[in-house]
């Protein structure tokens, strides 16, 4: 941040070089570094408040502060069609520039930064486009597990656990589930439900499943297969 804002100060104290010039490519300049501090700024408050690493909190679309919501929402869909816009637009008005009055094109470290910005924004859009899609595809798949967790909740389910269906973390994502285990109603169509009678119970049957001892009146399925 201190060698863009060094940036700015040399391009504002160099302004009336630029007059005459086919475009404003100072102007530009402006533009590109005050967006970069923006995002950068955007990203580096959403992690200092959600407490995530600078390199993780754009892939998170669950952050619990409204605050850093608004960071990651304006770093990933706000600052990115802006930046698309304003790269296409600085391409345009280089190549005239460099083309038509090759006088006007900044030397030093403004030339360097005009050639580098140039090529990360369009890598920086790529990676972008594909950050958010892998985030929203993790998203999908968490928001199918809940659903599912639901739709398999009973009254004897939530007696022993509570409520299962909010997932709080990603990595509360049960993976074979959510990507390719039973539906719940493939589970509900399962064969072998019936009730624990008195004998069972007193037996001292445990759930193979779940550890725990059954109880008179509780519904169990064992499965035809292995037994369980």
């Amino acid at each position: 941040l201190w060698s863009i804002s060094y940036l700015l100060f040399d391009t504002f104290s160099r302004w009336e070089t630029y007059v005459g010039c086919p475009k404003p490519i100072h102007k530009w300049l402006i533009g590109s570094y005050v967006l970069l501090i923006s995002w950068r700024s955007a990203v580096v408050c959403a992690s200092s408040i959600s407490s995530m690493q600078t390199n993780t909190v754009l892939l998170n679309l669950r952050h619990k502060s409204f605050s850093s919501q608004v960071m990651v929402s304006f770093a990933s869909w706000a600052v990115p069609p802006v930046v698309a816009v304003w790269s296409v637009l600085g391409s345009f008005w280089c190549w005239e520039v460099i083309t038509t009055a090759p006088d006007c094109v900044p030397s030093g470290l403004h030339l360097c930064f005009i050639v580098v910005w140039q090529v990360m924004s369009y890598a920086w859009l790529f990676v972008n486009m594909f950050t958010r899609t892998s985030a929203w595809v993790v998203e999908r798949r968490m928001r199918q597990a809940e659903h599912d967790r639901r739709e398999l909740e009973d009254e004897d389910s939530r007696s022993r656990w509570g409520t299962t269906g909010d997932l709080v973390d990603y990595r509360d994502l049960p993976m074979m589930m959510a990507a390719g285990g039973l539906t719940p109603s493939m589970i509900r169509s399962l064969p072998g439900e019936s009730e624990v009678e008195l004998e069972d119970a007193h037996a001292d049957m445990d759930c193979p499943i779940c550890l725990s001892p059954l109880q008179m009146g509780e519904k169990v399925r064992q499965l035809v297969g292995c037994g369980h």
